[in-house]
């Protein structure tokens, strides 16, 4: 395989520049759209996260251990984890009953984290695709013109070859 650089295949692989939607808005910098979709972008993370936070055990640990998440081991090591399934089934109850409640702030500095996060391995790309760029942080947040698309798409291709 041929890559531009580990650490810029690794970030890509991170920071889900294979996700980019076009927006017109990206082709032009403005600080309004910015802190619009930030703004939108972090309602959003903080709804899923706390979707998460609020489900029930049982969507975690049902009361009978399942097979069919382990569709790759041998016979023998579904034993193994049947026999181990109760008891962790029970740490984790015990685990989920001692979490404490959602904590929206310490979210929101998550989503400003991996935010950050994203701008650093954007800047990982080359600078005829950076140049291109009217918001470095726009990009961040996966939106970026058509031109710019087409040519991280090209790009990311070019490097899985």
């Amino acid at each position: 395989m041929k890559y531009f650089n580990r650490e810029w295949m690794e970030a890509s692989r991170k920071s889900g520049l294979f996700r980019i939607r076009v927006s017109k808005n990206a082709e032009v910098f403005s600080e309004e759209y910015f802190q619009k979709l930030y703004a939108k972008q972090e309602v959003a993370w903080l709804k899923r996260e706390e979707e998460i936070h609020n489900r029930s055990i049982e969507e975690y640990y049902p009361e009978e251990f399942d097979s069919k998440w382990y569709p790759y081991s041998t016979k023998e090591e579904i034993e193994e984890y049947r026999k181990k399934y109760p008891m962790e089934r029970e740490q984790a109850l015990l685990d989920y009953s001692n979490r404490p409640p959602f904590d929206r702030e310490k979210n929101k500095k998550h989503f400003e984290q991996s935010f950050q996060f994203y701008i650093k391995y954007c800047s990982f790309l080359p600078t005829h695709i950076l140049e291109g760029v009217a918001d470095i942080r726009v990009l961040a947040l996966r939106r970026a013109s058509s031109k710019v698309k087409k040519e991280i798409t090209a790009f990311c291709k070019a490097n899985g070859k």
